[in-house]
């Protein structure tokens, strides 16, 4: 099955989610924050930074503090690979 709890991009395990792992929520490492796979340009504009113009999907918080994508163990998306 191609879901969330065999693929290799999910279970971030860090202290500050350790709190919310509650009905086999976990965290998937392969969605990035917008903030940090975007920069301003010199234009004034918010833009994609090279290495992250063929990514997907980003996660977006509305403080700017932290974002992240919180997927269940059977969420299937289009990032998967096999955990080793």
């Amino acid at each position: 099955m191609m879901a969330c709890q065999t693929c290799a991009h999910w279970g971030g395990e860090e202290d500050y989610w350790r709190d919310y792992t509650c009905n086999g929520l976990k965290v998937c490492s392969r969605i990035g924050e917008f903030f940090e796979a975007s920069e301003w340009n010199d234009d004034g504009d918010r833009v994609m930074k090279p290495e992250c113009r063929n990514d997907l999907a980003f996660a977006q918080d509305g403080s700017g503090y932290r974002a992240f994508v919180v997927t269940k163990p059977n969420f299937f998306c289009a990032h998967y690979e096999q955990k080793p």
